[in-house]
């Protein structure tokens, strides 16, 4: 099995392993490329760049948007083929916390009512009373904002 490149998205590109900067930067922009590929539902490249050796949980380390995973960003953009292909993926974490927030990949589906996806998450097994740094689960962040299809497989 290819060993995994934990490169972060804005790494040194001097601290890559290779110690080519030419390799390093695409190993930056292989992990851009991952994170912005399940943001954008792209599970063809979502595949292929994790089959490539890419970690699943590769967080993203962009300030605004510090530690979210593809996970994440699939289930905040609401893109259902890329959550069920990552969640296939060996290694997983499905209960990763983003850096800032606390959230789940389940908080964000949730504040996106994005129904389909939490309730895959949940019969994935997710936890379901992880808490962010406000100390809200996904079904109180879901009922804070309204999103009543969410909390109908939340409760």
């Amino acid at each position: 099995m290819p060993r995994k490149k934990s490169v972060t998205a804005t790494s040194d590109p001097m601290q890559v392993d290779s110690g080519s900067t030419a390799s390093a930067i695409g190993a930056v922009s292989e992990g851009l490329t991952l994170l912005e590929s399940a943001r954008r539902g792209d599970v063809a490249l979502v595949k292929k760049l994790i089959e490539s050796g890419l970690d699943v949980n590769l967080p993203d380390d962009r300030f605004v948007y510090y530690g979210m995973t593809p996970l994440m960003w699939a289930c905040d953009s609401g893109h259902v083929p890329v959550v069920n292909y990552l969640l296939s993926v060996p290694g997983i974490n499905i209960n990763q916390v983003d850096g800032i927030t606390g959230r789940t990949a389940l908080h964000y589906a949730a504040i996106r009512n994005y129904k389909e996806i939490c309730d895959i998450l949940i019969k994935a097994n997710i936890d379901t009373s992880i808490k962010t740094v406000l100390n809200h689960t996904a079904e109180d962040m879901a009922y804070l904002r309204g999103q009543h299809e969410s909390l109908e497989v939340l409760k």
